[in-house]
């Protein structure tokens, strides 16, 4: 049976791989849960009702429906309708600031994550380069088992960069719906023509 001594330093990438790659998974799956939980798009309906109501005059109908609806839109839309400002200068610069007060929940802080994908495909594959080494010094054909820490990197990384894109995606998604949400509530305080951002 092999000692402690000869068998930890070809272990050793594979307990690095595992050490920094299952808290990352942890954590990219509690963002992905919060994020589906957090950041749903409730959708035209929505965005078109509350102009709509805002439009009309009947900005409290516009919160009660922004209220009743548990998203970032339907929290910038409160911030906005319920300061009852209507100077198209301050509207704007509060629209900008409650948006930037929700975007740490929809974008930041998963930025890392690629980064540690890397950091363990490249553990992995020296690992495999360990192990190829150790089996070419001792007059031994290659075992399978060299190239174990390089698939459990890349499988790792890939699975990091998956949630990464996934996460990314839906936040320059949310940004830019809080963004036409914003232009739109402002022209409606400000009783101008309701202009679709995107559309002619």
């Amino acid at each position: 049976m092999p000692s402690l001594t000869a068998w930890l330093p070809a272990a050793a990438p594979t307990l690095l791989i595992l050490a920094v790659g299952i808290p990352a998974l942890v954590y990219a799956a509690m963002r992905l849960a919060r994020s589906m939980a957090r950041a749903r798009d409730p959708g035209d309906e929505f965005l078109d009702d509350v102009v709509r109501l805002v439009g009309a005059g009947e900005v409290d109908d516009a919160i009660a429906r922004c209220a009743a609806v548990r998203s970032p839109m339907a929290d910038v839309a409160l911030v906005i309708l319920r300061s009852r400002v209507r100077d198209e200068a301050d509207l704007r610069g509060l629209a900008e600031a409650a948006r930037l007060s929700v975007q740490p929940a929809l974008g930041r802080g998963e930025r890392w994550l690629p980064e540690v994908g890397i950091g363990v495909a490249t553990l992995g594959a020296a690992g495999a380069v360990m192990g190829i080494q150790h089996a070419w010094r001792a007059g031994h054909p290659v075992p399978a088992e060299a190239l174990d820490p390089l698939a459990l990197g890349l499988l790792i990384a890939a699975i990091l960069a998956f949630a990464y894109g996934w996460l990314a995606t839906r936040a320059t998604r949310a940004e830019s719906r809080i963004a036409a949400l914003s232009a739109r509530l402002v022209n409606a305080l400000c009783d101008r023509p309701d202009v679709r951002l995107g559309h002619r």
